[in-house]
C-alpha cells in the first residue's frame, strides 16, 4: 500500500571555491578597512547622489563626530560644513559635478563637533567601474590649519623686517617676496615672479648672479 523504498537519491555541491572566494573577499575588505581607518587623510565614500556611505576614523574621531551623525545624510548637510551655507552649496555642487565625472578641489573651512573652525584642502573624485560609469564618489581632505597659520605668521614677520626676503621652489621659480622688496623696488609680484626679479639687477651682474644661484639650487648650498 505504501510501496517499497527502492533507493535514495542524494546530491551535493562542492563549495570550496565559493568559500574561498568569500574568505578572499573578507580578507580584502579587512585590508581596505585597515588602510581606510589608519590613513592620516580624511577619507569617505559617497553614493552618486552624495549620500554619506562611509567615513574613516579620522573624519569621525579627530573631529568629534559619531558615525550615526553623518552616515546616511547628504554630504553637504554633514556637521563638517555646518558653519557656512556658502560652503555647503559648494559641496553640493561638487557632488553634482563628481556624479558627472569631474573632480573638485578647493581649500575650505570646516568645523569640528565642538564648533572649532579649521581649514582643509578638500578633493572629491568620481570612482568608475569597468564600463566607465561613476559608481560612487570619494571625498578626501588634509587639515592645513596649522600650516597656514605658520605661513601667515612668517609672512607677517617677513613683511616687517628691513631686509629683502623671497621664496623659490626647487626649480628656482621665485613665487613670493616680502613687502620690503616691493616698497624698495617699486615692482609687483606679477612683474618679478619666476625670472622677472632679474630686471632689478644691474646688467653687468645678472650672469654672475644667475650662475651662482643656479649652482646653489643644484647643490643645496647657502647663497650669498
Amino acid at each position: 500500500e505504501h510501496g517499497e523504498m527502492l533507493c535514495m537519491v542524494g546530491a551535493c555541491t562542492d563549495v570550496t571555491r565559493r568559500k574561498q572566494s568569500e574568505l578572499e573577499a573578507l580578507a580584502a575588505n579587512a585590508k581596505f578597512r585597515a588602510v581606510f581607518d589608519q590613513t592620516t587623510v580624511f577619507s569617505g565614500v559617497l553614493s552618486v547622489d552624495g549620500t554619506v556611505m562611509d567615513a574613516n576614523r579620522l573624519c569621525l574621531d579627530a573631529c568629534g563626530y559619531k558615525a550615526e551623525e553623518v552616515l546616511g545624510k547628504p554630504f553637504w548637510l554633514a556637521g563638517w560644513w555646518r558653519g557656512s551655507p556658502e560652503v555647503r552649496e559648494k559641496i553640493r555642487l561638487a557632488c553634482l559635478q563628481g556624479a558627472q565625472g569631474t573632480p573638485y578641489r578647493a581649500e575650505l573651512p570646516y568645523h569640528w563637533a565642538d564648533g572649532t573652525e579649521r581649514l582643509v584642502e578638500f578633493e572629491l573624485h568620481p570612482i568608475r567601474d569597468e564600463k566607465e560609469r561613476v559608481i560612487f564618489l570619494h571625498p578626501t581632505g588634509v587639515d592645513v590649519t596649522d600650516v597656514k597659520r605658520t605661513q601667515e605668521n612668517y609672512r607677517t614677520l617677513a613683511d616687517n623686517i628691513s631686509q629683502f626676503a623671497w621664496m623659490a621652489n626647487s626649480s628656482g621659480w621665485m613665487y613670493w617676496f616680502n613687502q620690503r622688496w616691493f616698497d624698495y623696488t617699486g615692482t609687483t609680484l606679477d612683474a618679478v615672479q619666476g625670472s622677472g626679479w632679474q630686471s632689478v639687477l644691474h646688467p653687468d651682474h645678472v650672469d654672475r648672479v644667475l650662475e651662482k644661484i643656479k649652482d646653489c639650487f643644484r647643490t643645496g648650498q647657502v647663497w650669498e
